[in-house]
């Protein structure tokens, strides 16, 4: 890639025969490694410095027969333990020096552990002495968080989280009309400071004003291109079609953006676009580069520079909150100290706040939910505040529905591993009954795409759906299996993207399984 005054910066990347990353050379300094187990997940990640002789970071995952991560061994960090719920929901992290313990009422509202009161209306119970609610207002109310970890939260009456109240102090947020955060003020000791958000037509947010500070923000799509304030302007590089940083680079703050006058009969041309300029190069003589490693779901742990030396680097708590992070300064980039707002998948954070920016809701990693309801309502899920079950294996980058932050496999079914990794099934892309009730010449179900996937929840979800609406169609008197290929593609996209399953995932999934039947001249 090219950056700054034009100088190359190398990112080598290997894949294995099944097209996973395998080996990444940064910067001819640093070098990361994976390994995966027979299931796909990310099984040992090893990062090592050029001719050192010991690695410069460690880490080996191990899950269970559910395919759910129970430990993550870190050389730097220590060992971090995870259980869960009989439906996948974690319940316990223990890290060195850190035992974090949850709960869950039926909707799946994190309450406090160890008061099922929590959970429903304390009428007839005496009221806790720390709390400062009656005993009749419950906990938790029609999914809005009353109260959770000694902090109480107040709602309006569109369900926007509007105010915050703990020991540290108080926050108040105000909403606009679109349900996007305005304003915020903080008075938390000596965190104090008032805010305000500012957001483009699509939503995206495009600027904040922290205490006068302004910041401004460029976007690719949905993902962050940059962020700007009085002091630099950092660039951000994703892994291909995610929300996985690779890179950032550092350059000169961005002056102004001026409107480009155009004639009629003038051609487009990116370099006269301001929104594309490069900002002139810092002091150094060229911008700074610095390398992310993220864990099993893209979240940052470390950042090197282009001498391979640490410069950043963060623990965190089971829910996205950071416990620590540490910034070092970088020789290589002339003493400039590092710097990284991103954390899971798709989300930014807030110093003045502690929330996470996640496009098109704002996240709170303290409580592990989201402070406004979905903008899609029940489409993302039937609690519109949840994050996901566990925030081990599942991401929202959009803030709009969870998905599985695992790999998945999409290979011929008779190619999938045999026996199958424990808690995992081969699912048929296009489902092997309809294509032998259609008899459909040459079709072979060992030879038909299929993808690895858990069996629970989300070979359960696709099952169920799929169950659901046969039944509809033959209650109404109709054939289950007398519908088109193409209602079948679209049923599987349907129940896929419902189930969890990644976009990159369903796309490989229904592009391989397409040219599987165009082939057999199955799509007319």
């Amino acid at each position: 890639m090219s950056i700054g005054s034009g100088h190359l910066r190398g990112l080598q990347l290997e894949r294995d025969d099944l097209h996973r990353e395998v080996k990444r050379t940064l910067s001819s300094r640093v070098v990361q490694s994976l390994m995966y187990d027979p299931a796909g997940r990310i099984e040992r990640q090893s990062i090592q410095r050029d001719k050192a002789p010991a690695a410069l970071s460690m880490r080996r995952y191990r899950y269970d027969a559910a395919g759910q991560l129970t430990q993550i061994e870190d050389s730097r960090k220590g060992a971090t333990d995870y259980r869960y719920d009989p439906v996948g929901r974690l319940i316990e992290a223990i890290a060195p020096g850190l035992r974090e313990r949850f709960a869950f009422d039926p909707a799946s509202n994190i309450v406090d552990p160890g008061r099922p009161e929590n959970a429903r209306a304390q009428a007839g119970l005496a009221a806790r002495s720390e709390s400062t609610l009656p005993a009749s207002v419950p906990k938790v109310l029609g999914n809005l968080l009353r109260e959770y970890a000694g902090t109480h939260f107040d709602y309006d009456a569109q369900g926007h989280l509007i105010q915050k109240r703990s020991p540290a102090g108080t926050q108040r947020y105000e909403w606009d009309a679109f349900d996007r955060m305005q304003a915020a003020q903080v008075e938390e000791g000596l965190r104090r400071s008032a805010s305000s958000y500012y957001y483009d037509a699509l939503g995206r947010r495009i600027a904040k004003e922290v205490n006068g500070a302004r910041t401004v923000f460029g976007w690719d799509g949905d993902t962050l291109a940059y962020e700007s304030d009085e002091a630099r302007s950092t660039h951000y590089v994703y892994e291909a079609r995610t929300f996985v940083p690779m890179a950032q680079y550092v350059t000169a703050p961005v002056e102004g953006i001026e409107t480009p006058v155009a004639c009629e009969g003038n051609r487009y041309r990116p370099e006269d676009d301001p929104l594309q300029r490069v900002p002139v190069p810092v002091a150094q003589g060229d911008a700074r580069v610095m390398f992310y490693y993220c864990d099993q779901i893209g979240t940052p742990l470390m950042m090197t520079d282009e001498a391979g030396e640490v410069v950043w680097e963060a623990a965190y708590k089971a829910w996205g909150e950071t416990r620590e992070v540490i910034e070092r300064a970088s020789a290589a980039s002339g003493g400039a100290v590092a710097r990284n707002a991103l954390r899971f998948q798709g989300q930014q954070v807030d110093d003045e706040t502690g929330l996470h920016y996640n496009r098109h809701r704002y996240y709170d990693p303290v409580s592990g939910r989201f402070t406004s309801r979905d903008p899609i309502k029940l489409a993302g899920g039937s609690n519109i505040y949840q994050y996901a079950d566990n925030p081990t294996g599942w991401i929202d980058p959009l803030g709009l529905a969870k998905r599985c932050g695992c790999p998945c496999g999409v290979e011929p079914h008779g190619n999938q591993p045999s026996p199958r990794p424990s808690g995992y099934q081969s699912h048929h892309i296009i489902q092997d009954r309809w294509a032998e009730a259609n008899e459909i010449e040459g079709y072979n179900y060992r030879e038909a795409p299929a993808i690895l996937i858990p069996q629970n929840p989300i070979h359960k979800a696709i099952s169920d759906s799929q169950n659901a609406r046969r039944d509809a169609m033959t209650a109404a008197g109709q054939n289950p299996w007398a519908t088109s290929i193409q209602d079948q593609f679209n049923y599987s996209s349907q129940d896929m993207r419902a189930a969890g399953i990644s976009d990159d995932c369903r796309k490989s999934a229904l592009k391989k399984a397409y040219k599987y039947f165009d082939k057999l001249g199955a799509i007319k």
